[in-house]
């Protein structure tokens, strides 16, 4: 990540140490629709939404004087929201349905930022908010087993990739 080389100095003569926590945990909430092309092909479509849970950066800056130091802490939360639109398809294997899907669509993404920058002679909030848009790719697969004819149980995993290429924002 380019965050863990965040430097709010470039400059030579500041010291600077940087820790980032990253997130370790996300909420995914998705509603999705599909209809049966074929005997084994599926289409459909799926809105959701992904939480990253709340992360930090911590930074002390200092230069090369004796007690002259700046440290920042910033919390970053981000929010991406989605529609993909999907196609699946279904291999029949022993008593279970193997599905795999993969979709493309489009996201925006919300980053939330607050903190403070503080030093011996002055203390700074810091708050911002920028939303990007971009594309969204989607890969899904699931194992499922046919419990009668309208319930099936299924279990399964997917991953998504966002592009944001530029945010708006302060």
């Amino acid at each position: 990540s380019q965050l863990k080389n965040y430097k709010s100095e470039s400059s030579p003569y500041v010291y600077s140490f940087t820790s980032l926590s990253p997130f370790q945990n996300t909420a995914n909430t998705e509603f999705l629709a599909r209809l049966r092309l074929y005997e084994n092909s599926k289409v459909g479509f799926t809105y959701g939404n992904t939480q990253f849970n709340r992360f930090h950066l911590s930074e002390i800056t200092t230069i090369y004087a004796p007690n002259v130091y700046t440290a920042t802490r910033l919390n970053f939360n981000l929010k991406v929201e989605y529609f993909f639109l999907m196609y699946y398809h279904e291999f029949k294997f022993n008593n279970f349905y193997v599905e795999g899907g993969m979709g493309m669509g489009i996201n925006t993404l919300s980053w939330k930022t607050n903190g403070y920058s503080a030093s011996q002679y002055e203390y700074t909030p810091q708050t911002g908010f920028m939303v990007g848009n971009g594309l969204g790719y989607k890969l899904e697969t699931s194992f499922n087993k046919k419990l009668s004819d309208n319930f099936v149980l299924q279990l399964g995993g997917f991953y998504n990739y966002y592009t944001v290429p530029s945010f708006n924002g302060t």
